[in-house]
């Protein structure tokens, strides 16, 4: 048994890595909690602190705040939590308290109406009118109303903190719902001068930041009131990096589900927990985040486990990603039937614990620099990057620019947000020697198109399929190291922002050919090819190497398996290019004129990730991590 621990919030115990386990709890099982039990359990199962509900929805002490529902099957003449924490700290386990102010019962409904949220026609929000059983009918409470503030959320964690000696507080579901009540709509207006529009997905980017920042600060004020040092444990949102002014809580978590109960065709992405732990670290500089995964395979079928290997391999994701485990289960050991579960748990706790020590105080090694945009996160390149085992970090918002120098190349996807502050640093970045790979079409920025090669801009073709990309294997070794070397054409479809190479360049100056096309292969000159275009298409410059071009669609799609039969391509050759690299200063560009995300996204032909791990290598002499590649392994190093 490990030895007791000092009781309360004091201390820095939370800036360690843990291992936690959550019980979600259902009132009715409360008679199945035997405290002594459940804490052994979860030392057994490897766990270091333990995460137990408290208050909000339902009360599990004897609450005296009015309409802070108190669970009815509390043990009469005990305390059960007092109990539970006891029993933690007697084991030396931690117990963060979970309190969630999100939803309230019908009685506080009926005495107060103006604590809950209404939709658009004024309608309140109802949860579970359906469920079978006999339950208490919950209505959504909205963040800006009395009950999660000074009626009822306000003086419960006040108590609470007072009686109960809690190491951390979690508030769970902190997030406001699409509330129409007089005070957000009088709120909105007093903020940016305008209505709340009917649809919320209108409202101003910074509306649900607002709204968390003006209650959780005052909660967290009230905990420091209650019991001085207490930490606060966050759910990490989006607009915490943009729109927060300062870390309200001292650790953030994030929530990853393998929801295979929405089916084969809507799986969720097998990286995501990798994912989430990478940008929540990004808004957690006081502490390792969490990375929360539930055990479920989807909330409809909360009471079984994910098949093992399915759910070992998405719990081992968050300690290799440097985050802490945090084990979240349907009820107490003794209500789960599924022993696979339990087991996985164990399991992995008993192999992170052997090597939590060495990875304390480690920072993550990264060689590449992603660009990541939280609105349309660029899937195709994360496939790439993940099944081919790359080291990459995130660049996100503002922090974006200063950030560069920590890693030797740096990925621009198409769409990517660029400002002025980040087209400047980039240009600096690759004149000081960093290998820069950006794709489709490029931010209006001289600097970006100067380091790019292209002159006077692009311009958009025309969205093309029965298309190819012709890469040549000779001129461009990295291709044969990845198993292109037989592989010329690739399948195409897409828009290309077209820069025309060959021909007459427009503004004068001499015509360039392909390095990598026609002439290399013993095919006819492709200057006709390429002729059109070019008086009105932008020019590249003579500096630049094209390393693939496009082959032109061969057939409307609609024909493209009817007579004649195209068993050779009408034009198998242009000097239009699809990848161009340029030196500038000292580094180098990769420049795309299509977006490859967006084919490994559409179609994620393996030949597609093989291109991409090229151009990834070929501004990467040298990587951190050599390793031979498998689908599906996600690799970390530290």
């Amino acid at each position: 048994m490990e030895k007791s621990i000092e009781k309360g919030g004091a201390g820095l115990w939370w800036r360690r890595r843990q291992r936690v386990i959550q019980t979600n709890l259902q009132v009715r099982d409360t008679e199945k909690i035997d405290p002594e039990r459940l804490v052994g359990q979860i030392q057994e199962l490897g766990g270091t602190t333990l995460v137990f509900n408290v208050g909000g929805i339902y009360a599990w002490y004897p609450s005296e705040i009015p309409y802070h529902h108190v669970n009815e099957y509390l043990p009469r003449g005990r305390d059960l939590l007092a109990e539970v924490v006891g029993s933690c700290h007697e084991r030396g386990i931690r117990f963060v308290g979970r309190f969630d102010f999100s939803k309230a019962d019908d009685r506080a409904y009926q005495a107060h109406p103006e604590w809950f949220a209404y939709d658009a026609d004024g309608k309140p929000y109802i949860v579970g009118a359906t469920r079978p059983g006999e339950w208490s009918l919950l209505y959504t409470t909205c963040i800006n109303s009395g009950y999660w503030n000074d009626q009822v959320a306000f003086p419960a964690l006040t108590e609470a903190l007072r009686r109960y000696e809690m190491d951390a507080v979690f508030l769970n579901a902190p997030f406001p719902s699409r509330c129409h009540c007089e005070v957000c709509e009088r709120l909105y207006f007093d903020a940016y001068g305008l209505g709340l529009p009917t649809d919320g997905a209108d409202a101003a980017p910074s509306w649900r930041t607002r709204q968390m920042e003006w209650n959780l600060t005052e909660m967290k004020r009230r905990m420091e009131a209650a019991r001085p040092g207490t930490p606060l444990i966050l759910y990490h949102w989006p607009e915490q990096s943009d729109y927060l002014s300062e870390q309200i809580g001292e650790m953030v978590c994030s929530e990853s589900q393998n929801v295979l109960s929405r089916g084969l065709g809507r799986l969720s992405d097998n990286w995501e927990p990798n994912m989430t732990a990478k940008l929540c670290a990004l808004d957690s500089p006081l502490a390792p985040p969490y990375g929360i995964i539930h055990s479920s395979p989807g909330m409809d079928w909360r009471h079984t486990g994910l098949p093992p290997a399915e759910y070992r391999m998405w719990l081992s994701q968050v300690p290799a990603a440097g985050a802490s485990l945090w084990h979240s289960v349907t009820g107490v050991p003794d209500t789960i039937s599924d022993g696979r579960l339990l087991e996985s748990v164990r399991s992995l706790n008993e192999k992170i614990k052997a090597q939590e020590d060495a990875m304390e105080g480690t920072d993550p090694v990264a060689d590449i620099g992603l660009l990541y945009d939280r609105g349309a996160p660029p899937k195709g390149w994360l496939r790439a990057l993940h099944d081919r085992q790359y080291l990459f970090g995130l660049l996100v918002g503002d922090a974006a620019a200063d950030g560069l120098e920590n890693y030797p190349m740096v990925l621009l996807p198409e769409g990517y947000p660029v400002t002025d502050a980040l087209a400047a640093a980039l240009e600096a970045y690759v004149r000081r020697g960093g290998a820069l790979l950006t794709e489709g079409k490029l931010a209006p920025y001289d600097a970006l198109f100067a380091m790019s090669g292209i002159r006077s801009g692009q311009k958009a073709g025309e969205s093309l399929s029965a298309a190819y990309i012709r890469t040549d294997a000779a001129a461009w070794k990295e291709l044969k190291d990845v198993g292109l070397s037989d592989t010329p054409l690739i399948g195409f479809r897409g828009k290309v922002w077209v820069a025309a190479k060959g021909g007459a360049v427009p503004g004068g100056g001499a015509a360039n050919t392909c390095e990598s096309g026609p002439a290399a292969n013993g095919a006819p000159d492709s200057a006709a090819n390429t002729a059109a275009l070019a008086p009105t298409a932008p020019a590249v410059s003579a500096a630049a190497t094209t390393l693939a071009t496009l082959v032109p669609s061969f057939a409307p799609l609609d024909a493209v398996g009817a007579p004649p039969e195209r068993a050779s391509l009408p034009t198998p050759y242009t000097d239009i290019p699809l990848i161009l690299e340029q030196v500038y200063g000292k580094g180098r560009v990769l420049t795309l004129t299509f977006s490859l995300d967006s084919l490994i996204r559409s179609f994620g032909l393996g030949e597609h990730v093989l291109l991409a791990s090229a151009l990834l290598d070929r501004c990467l002499p040298a990587k951190s991590l050599e390793i031979r590649h498998y689908p599906g392994l996600i690799a970390n190093l530290h």
